[in-house]
């Protein structure tokens, strides 16, 4: 039997009616609770941590197992498997844990050889290099920030950069954490396009995904399930 699971969020406060964000009914102290404890977070998190807060001012106001300290009902039942699923109240949130994976997975070099530059693109105003990561045998797409990938070559982990006419360039980082390639900045060596996807919007969306989901970024650095 297949089975599907939905995971109600809550709206972005950018992307409430225009009524809620106008309201002068409203404290200014509630809209930017909403915009930094609510919104896009899960439902089940939000329930979660208003029964935390509840329990931690009045204990009694739970329900206990007869005889033990443990709650009721809790933890709730685990239907599918899920990267994180948050089963009980004094259980972290998902973007606690998503932090914590995230900041893990910077700390570890990625899987495999090396890594191979092809393009670069600017989001958010930082940079951001793509290519391929090689292993003994699929290589595998990547998207890292600038800042990751000093970070990866301080650790010990190779980069390449190719540029258009095929040729590899080894890539270095100097004291500031400044990307280098044949004594010059990255950032002027004239890189290749991806040669599997020149389609610039592809790298893009895949470094939307790892920019905003922990999990996924993860698996892109280490190679889950591949």
């Amino acid at each position: 039997m297949n089975h599907v699971r939905v995971f109600p969020s809550w709206l972005p406060y950018d992307q409430l009616p225009d009524a809620v964000r106008t309201s002068t009914g409203t404290r200014p102290s509630a809209h930017a609770a909403y915009r930094t404890a609510v919104g896009g977070h899960l439902v089940m998190d939000t329930l979660l941590d208003a029964f935390a807060f509840f329990r931690r001012c009045d204990p009694t106001l739970a329900r206990y197992v007869p005889g033990t300290e443990g709650l009721e009902y809790f933890p709730l039942k685990q239907y599918i498997s899920h990267d994180y699923d948050r089963r009980h109240p004094d259980q972290p949130s998902r973007p606690q844990v998503e932090a914590d994976v995230r900041i893990r997975a910077q700390q570890t070099p990625p899987f495999g050889k090396e890594r191979v530059i092809v393009h670069s693109f600017s989001s958010a105003g930082a940079t951001v290099y793509c290519g391929t990561t090689v292993r003994s045998f699929i290589p595998m797409d990547f998207t890292e920030s600038e800042d990751q990938v000093a970070r990866d070559i301080q650790a010990g982990y190779p980069y390449v950069a190719v540029t258009a006419d095929g040729t590899r360039h080894v890539v270095s980082v100097d004291g500031g954490n400044q990307l280098f390639s044949d004594g010059s900045p990255l950032a002027q060596l004239p890189l290749r396009s991806p040669r599997d996807h020149p389609n610039i919007e592809l790298c893009q969306e895949r470094w939307q995904v790892a920019a905003t989901d922990a999990f996924e970024y993860r698996d892109q650095r280490h190679l889950r399930g591949c």
